[in-house]
């Protein structure tokens, strides 16, 4: 190389042909175009093709060490990058092997009037049955209040059904209408009746994109408040699962009258209040302890004059259209609502644990074990001959003495299951309605209670 004063002239070692030309520009030099004028305006050119050079570099390290991050290819070789934006480089291979999902930010972003969006989602089906037969639970959340409503399912096509009823309640009880629901992208909400519902009523259905529950965050993290505490309902007093539904409707009465960090330490209820102060969202029954033994005051109409007072049943609950809790007695599977109940907090009518599996033995279908004598006969005669045992002494020897036991399970009539209403002083009026009917409706409307 030759160097003047601002050029430099490259040779080549053994022919001394000259092979290109560089023009001194702040202390470097950068080789000239063999077409362009040697002018300082091509410096941009010089600039592109140097940047082109380490582009094609900076891909070549990406692919030799394994497509690692371009940051990481920044850090090995700085020198590379001095005109380079990392976020200007992509690799197709690393989209295909490395795709991520986009982070959901977090939103506290609170609807400004009731009811304007409500959230839904569907929860199951529940492995084991509720004593209804209910096995999925649809959940309703305001946005604003955060207040929840929930109804126990039997199938899922009752979802469409469940909301219209839903929807004229709120339209009735509140005087305004329903604008927007949530859901997710499930087919329980986009079917024929459920779209054109909401095209006739003027809803706005809004859904979270295929599997993307965290678009529906709202309905999904009220399931998970739901089922923890009816989990630890159901753990407290060793209560069988098949009372999950009715633990549900409890856990959402309670949610809906704590405070919530959400709601500036109000609860659901205080926040529905200060909209509506006129409607009642207290019944003002004191909380009792899920599954403990309850009794139920007998009218004297409906017993004799020697018979209980009281019935023993378990508590599961609270209603939502009388003034009173929701007792179950088990052995005849009626279900009770009444004021006049005693409690024992501390004392579990389920004996049995529960956790590990269900019991499928009803308590009172017991076994029953025949009578075991091991005392001597005493004859009137004394036998001074001995015989040969016969067949039916000898069975009953070994009877006696412990062999070819038989041990039978007593068989009890399982009674239809009825349902008692308690809508007037005539309280144990026993109708034959499915309970289906009595649990499938309940749910828990703050504007209901007294």
């Amino acid at each position: 190389m030759l160097f003047f004063m601002t050029i430099c002239v490259l040779q080549d070692k053994y022919s001394g042909r000259t092979i290109g030309h560089a023009r001194q520009w702040n202390g470097l030099y950068y080789l000239e175009h063999p077409n362009l004028p040697p002018d300082l305006q091509n410096i941009n050119a010089f600039f592109s093709d140097s940047i082109t050079t380490n582009r094609e570099k900076v891909f070549l390290h990406h692919y030799r060490l394994g497509h690692p991050s371009f940051r990481v290819i920044k850090l090995l070789f700085p020198s590379l990058f001095t005109k380079l934006d990392v976020t200007s480089l992509n690799c197709e291979v690393c989209e295909l092997a490395k795709h991520k999902r986009v982070p959901f930010p977090v939103s506290n972003n609170m609807s400004t009037s009731p009811f304007y969006l409500v959230h839904t989602d569907v929860w199951g089906p529940s492995t084991v049955p509720n004593v209804s037969s209910a096995r999925w639970f649809l959940t309703f959340i305001d946005d604003c209040t955060r207040v929840t409503w929930v109804f126990l399912l039997k199938h899922k096509t009752e979802v469409i059904h469940v909301f219209q009823r839903f929807f004229s309640m709120v339209k009735n009880q509140f005087d305004i209408t329903i604008k927007r629901i949530r859901s997710n992208n499930a087919k329980d909400y986009f079917n024929h009746d459920f779209i054109s519902f909401c095209q006739k009523e003027g809803i706005i259905h809004e859904s979270s994109c295929v599997k993307t529950p965290q678009q529906n965050r709202i309905a999904e993290r009220k399931n998970r408040h739901l089922l923890d505490q009816t989990r630890a309902l159901l753990f407290q007093h060793k209560v069988p699962k098949s009372f999950w539904g009715e633990d549900v409707l409890t856990a959402c009465y309670l949610i809906n009258r704590l405070p919530s960090t959400i709601l500036a330490s109000k609860s659901p209820m205080d926040v529905l209040s200060f909209f509506y102060p006129n409607v009642s969202t207290s019944n003002q029954l004191v909380p009792k302890i899920f599954g403990c033994v309850s009794f139920v005051h007998v009218p004297g109409g409906d017993r004799g004059k020697l018979d209980p007072r009281a019935l023993k049943c378990v508590f599961i609950g609270y209603s939502s259209t009388q003034k009173g809790y929701k007792c179950y007695h088990p052995p005849s599977k009626k279900f009770f609502v009444s004021k006049d109940v005693t409690f024992f907090d501390h004392q579990s009518y389920f004996h049995q644990d529960h956790l590990q599996g269900e019991n499928t033995i009803n308590e009172d279908g017991l076994l029953m074990l025949p009578d075991l004598s091991f005392e001597p006969e005493v004859g009137t005669e004394s036998v001074t001959t001995e015989k040969e045992p016969t067949k039916s002494t000898q069975d009953q020897a070994d009877v006696r003495f412990g062999k070819k036991l038989v041990y039978t399970r007593k068989t009890k009539a399982i009674p239809e299951p009825v349902h008692v209403q308690q809508s007037n002083p005539t309280l144990f009026e026993v109708t034959t309605s499915n309970p289906v009917i009595y649990t499938e409706l309940t749910s828990d409307f703050p504007n209901t209670h007294v």
